[in-house]
């Protein structure tokens, strides 16, 4: 079932803390050990050089403002179902987090938002653009590799999670970039 779909801007008005707070609970559930929170996203959206967007749908909601998979008579309500956050220094856009509620990935809404953020770029005088990714994500990877990033560096060792055991693990991660043409 297709349902209305909307890249939307994050600014200062009414609307942004509802999204800010949909943001927090995404960055929660995609990034459990090391999610951002309503402050640090808000903190974030207030300096100047820093700029989000998020996918807005219209889906059916629980009351605690999560999906409601099993009452179709629910009505629709406007719901955050991904969101990028993007610090922009001179001729670089550097995206900080990009987040697809799982309930909805895998249906291009990541795409979407960086392909708006690239549509973008010679009106805001952007050459190029960067993102941070763990090598272990795969699926991200080919995703920003078929927009058309690159590698260009690599921390060794970058990342760190704990596995059940106790034990730490290291990941590298990815820093990629795309440039326009």
């Amino acid at each position: 079932m297709n349902r209305p779909v909307s890249i939307v801007p994050v600014k200062n008005t009414a609307q942004a803390a509802d999204w800010v707070k949909q943001i927090a609970e995404i960055e929660r559930l995609v990034q459990p050990q090391d999610a951002w929170d309503e402050q640090s996203v808000t903190k974030l959206l207030h300096q100047d050089i820093n700029h989000g967007w998020v996918v807005i749908a219209e889906e059916k909601l629980e009351d605690n403002g999560f999906l409601k998979q099993t009452s179709p008579q629910a009505t629709p309500q406007t719901v955050t179902v991904a969101y990028c956050l993007v610090s922009t220094v001179f001729e670089t856009a550097e995206i900080l987090r990009i987040g697809t509620h799982p309930d909805f990935q895998r249906r291009g809404y990541a795409q979407s938002l960086i392909e708006q953020l690239i549509a973008q770029m010679p009106d805001k005088g952007l050459d190029s653009i960067l993102l941070e990714v763990r090598a272990d994500n795969e699926g991200a990877i080919r995703l920003y590799q078929k927009i058309g990033f690159e590698v260009i560096h690599t921390r060794k060792g970058y990342y760190t999670s704990s596995k059940p055991s106790g034990e730490t693990e290291r990941c590298d991660a990815l820093i990629m970039q795309y440039t326009r043409a």
